[in-house]
C-alpha cells in the first residue's frame, strides 16, 4: 500500500531516509535524481507480501524493517532464501528481463522505496555507476543462492532450522513470533517434522515455548547442538527428508 509518492528533482531535498541507502549514495547526483523520479514509498505490516497485487515486480529499496525473500513449492512448503534488510537493493533479475518465481514477504514492519521499473531500466542502459551497483546486487543474490543450495544439500533439517533461528533471533532478538508452521517454511519441510525438532530442541533447553505464537531461543545453546549430529530415528520416521 503506497504511503506517498515521491516526487522528482524538485522534492529530493526534502526527502530522508532511515540509512542512505548505499545504491543511492553511491550515484552520482542526476543519475540519482533520474532513478527517483516517479518512485514511491510504501509500507507493509509484518506478514504482508511486498509483491502482491498489480505491481509484481520488486524493485527498490529496503528503508527499514527486515523481510524473506522464498521460494514456494508443492503443498504450500516454502523456503526461504535470505533476508533483505534497510540499505539492501532489490529487483537486480527484473531489470534484466527475468522473471523470478520467489516471493519477499515482510517478518517486521517495513518501509520501501519502490523505484518506477521504467526509469530504472533506462538508467540500467546510460549509467555505469547504476549498472555496477545492480551487478553487485545479483552477485549478492546469487552467492544466497548457492548458500542456501549448500544447506540443502549438505545439512539436516535440523541444522538447516537451527541456522535459520539463529538469523531470526539476530534479527528480532531472542523472543520470536513464530509458529510450528513458520518454522517448516524457513526450511522447506512440513510442520510434522519440525514439530518433533523443535520439540527436541525444547527438551535440550535451546528454546522454550513462551505462548502461542512466542518462542525464546537460547542462542548458545543452539550453536552448540548445530555442530550435533541428527537422531537416526529422525532419518527412519522421515524418510528422504533429512535434508531436503
Amino acid at each position: 500500500m503506497t504511503d506517498m509518492a515521491v516526487g522528482a528533482a524538485q522534492s529530493e531535498s526534502r526527502r530522508s531516509f532511515t540509512i542512505e541507502p548505499p545504491i543511492l549514495a553511491g550515484l552520482p547526483r542526476e543519475v540519482r535524481l533520474q532513478l527517483l523520479r516517479g518512485a514511491e514509498r510504501c509500507r507493509f505490516a509484518e506478514g504482508e507480501h511486498l509483491d502482491e497485487g498489480e505491481r509484481a515486480e520488486v524493485i527498490g529499496v529496503i528503508l527499514s524493517g527486515t523481510a524473506r525473500v522464498y521460494l514456494a513449492g508443492l503443498e504450500r512448503r516454502q523456503q526461504t532464501l535470505r533476508y533483505v534488510r534497510a540499505g539492501d537493493f532489490m529487483g537486480a533479475a527484473w531489470l534484466h528481463g527475468v522473471r523470478l518465481t520467489v516471493r519477499t514477504q515482510a517478518i517486521t514492519p517495513v518501509r520501501w522505496l519502490r523505484l518506477h521499473p521504467p526509469s530504472a531500466s533506462h538508467l540500467m542502459r546510460t549509467s555505469a555507476e547504476f549498472a555496477s551497483a545492480v551487478a553487485a546486487s545479483m552477485a549478492m543474490d546469487h552467492a544466497a543462492a548457492l548458500d542456501q543450495l549448500q544447506q540443502s544439500a549438505f545439512l539436516t533439517v535440523r541444522q538447516r532450522l537451527i541456522k535459520q533461528l539463529l538469523v531470526r533471533a539476530s534479527i528480532e532478538g531472542r523472543s520470536l513470533h513464530i509458529t510450528q508452521r513458520d518454522m517448516a517454511n524457513l526450511v522447506g519441510s512440513v510442520r510434522e517434522v519440525v514439530g518433533r525438532i523443535a520439540h527436541d530442541l525444547e527438551s535440550r533447553g535451546a528454546i522454550k515455548s513462551v505462548s502461542a505464537g512466542v518462542v525464546e531461543v537460547v542462542p548458545a545453546v543452539l550453536e552448540r547442538l548445530c555442530d550435533e549430529k541428527s537422531d537416526v530415528r529422525d532419518r527412519q520416521r522421515c524418510p528422504g527428508r533429512s535434508v531436503v
